[in-house]
């Protein structure tokens, strides 16, 4: 009871039956619930409307199997803010390996939440990004790879033509750097 007195965390006990029978002073100095309002399943008021019907199931759940639970909710804090807590429940055994208490701590990781959705914002921006650069990187091959093959096509047609030598040597030259052209944008945008 000292130690859970003097932590900054919400710290609570329950019955055999789930029902609070013990909040840190902690939990009141957060809440602002009074500890008989507390315990008179006045902790319900404290979640997220959204979240506080899976907390109660998760909850209860856990209670008739006897099995520790950890779960994550929004709490009210006394400013009307709702910050992401973590709780963890553990049964305590009795006689016979019955359940004969509950042990409880819940951590406040609202900070870390907002890294995660900052972090999914960020990799959603990214992919986007990765996205339009393959749709500029498809239209660019199409715009580029095109027209080159155009000009070797067309050289070629010209070196089936009667040329004089000096002609044939520069379609030759035109024809070759243009293959080179076309491969090296090739590996270019295939890396890219």
């Amino acid at each position: 009871r000292l130690i859970a007195e003097a932590i900054p965390q919400i710290v609570w006990t329950a019955d055999e039956n789930g029902r609070a029978d013990f909040v840190n002073p902690y939990f009141t100095h957060y809440t602002g619930l009074t500890i008989e309002t507390a315990l008179a399943q006045g902790w319900l008021s404290i979640f997220h409307p959204q979240d506080a019907e899976r907390v109660s199931e998760k909850w209860h759940s856990a209670v008739k199997a006897g099995v520790p639970v950890e779960i994550e909710f929004r709490v009210k804090a006394t400013d009307g803010t709702f910050r992401w807590h973590l709780c963890r429940a553990v049964p305590v055994l009795g006689a016979e390996n019955k359940v004969s208490k509950w042990l409880a701590a819940c951590a406040d990781i609202d900070r870390q939440k907002v890294l995660t959705a900052e972090l999914a914002a960020a990799r959603d921006r990214a992919l986007q990004h990765a996205m339009i650069k393959s749709h500029f990187l498809a239209a660019m091959s199409h715009e580029i790879r095109t027209p080159m093959s155009a000009v070797i096509g067309m050289c070629n047609i010209l070196l089936r033509t009667p040329l004089e030598p000096v002609q044939y040597h520069y379609a030759s030259n035109i024809r070759e750097g243009a293959a080179g052209l076309l491969s090296v944008i090739n590996d270019i945008l295939d890396f890219s």
